[in-house]
C-alpha cells in the first residue's frame, strides 16, 4: 500500500543519514495522518500553493453576493494571505469581510470551516518559522501549469501521484532550483506550440 512505498522511497533517497525530515503536504487528513503516522520525527508544512487555492474558495463564498463581489474576494484574500505569511492567521477571524456577516447562514458556516481549517493546521503554517529554517512551504514551487511533462501534457488538478509521475517530477523540480528552468522549458514550449500560438511571438521567447 502507500504506507510501504512511502518507507521504501524514503529509505532509498537516504532517510538513514537525513539530519532531519520535512513533508509538504496538500491538506488531505488521510496523506496527513498517514506522514505522522509514519514518520512522527518529520516536520510537516502545509503546501501554500494548496492553502492558497483553498483561500481563494473561501474568499468567494463568504464576499458573494457583496458589491463588486470579485473585487472583495481578491481584497479579503490578499490580505488573509498576508496574515498567513506574517505568522498571524487568528486575525483573520477579525477582518471586516467576517464580523460585519450577522444573519447569512451559508456564509456562518464557511467561516466555520475556514476557522476549523485554520485551526486544525495551525502548526504547519507558521510560514515565518519555516522560511528562517530554510524549509521549503510550496511557495517557491513550480505551478501545475509549469510543470510540462515529456509527453508534452500539463499535469492536471486532481491527478493521482504514481511513482512513474514522481520520476517525471523531481528531475524537473532540480532543474527549477537550480537556475536551469527557462533554458529547459522555453525550447519544450517552442516545440509545441511554435507556430500554432501568438507564444511564438512574445519578445521573452
Amino acid at each position: 500500500g502507500l504506507k510501504s512505498i512511502l518507507v521504501s522511497q524514503a529509505l532509498t533517497h537516504g532517510l538513514r543519514d537525513a539530519r532531519e525530515m520535512v513533508i509538504l503536504f496538500d491538506g488531505t487528513p488521510d496523506i496527513r495522518n498517514l506522514c505522522i503516522q509514519v514518520f512522527p520525527f518529520a516536520q510537516m508544512i502545509l503546501n501554500m500553493r494548496h492553502l492558497c487555492s483553498y483561500m481563494k474558495a473561501v474568499s468567494k463564498q463568504i464576499t458573494k453576493s457583496q458589491v463588486n463581489p470579485g473585487y472583495r474576494a481578491d481584497y479579503f484574500f490578499r490580505h488573509a494571505m498576508k496574515h498567513i505569511e506574517a505568522g498571524r492567521a487568528e486575525n483573520i477571524s477579525r477582518m471586516n469581510e467576517i464580523t460585519s456577516i450577522r444573519s447569512n447562514a451559508r456564509k456562518k458556516a464557511e467561516i466555520r470551516k475556514l476557522q476549523d481549517y485554520l485551526e486544525m493546521n495551525k502548526e504547519w503554517i507558521r510560514y515565518p518559522d519555516f522560511v528562517e529554517k530554510g524549509y521549503l512551504t510550496g511557495s517557491d514551487l513550480p505551478t501545475n501549469e509549469e510543470i510540462l511533462f515529456e509527453e508534452g501534457k500539463l499535469r492536471q488538478s486532481g491527478s493521482m501521484w504514481k511513482p512513474e509521475y514522481a520520476a517525471a517530477y523531481l528531475p524537473l523540480y532540480a532543474r527549477y532550483v537550480s537556475g536551469e528552468w527557462y533554458s529547459y522549458i522555453v525550447p519544450l514550449i517552442r516545440k509545441y506550440y511554435n507556430r500554432n500560438t501568438e507564444m511564438a511571438d512574445h519578445p521573452d521567447y
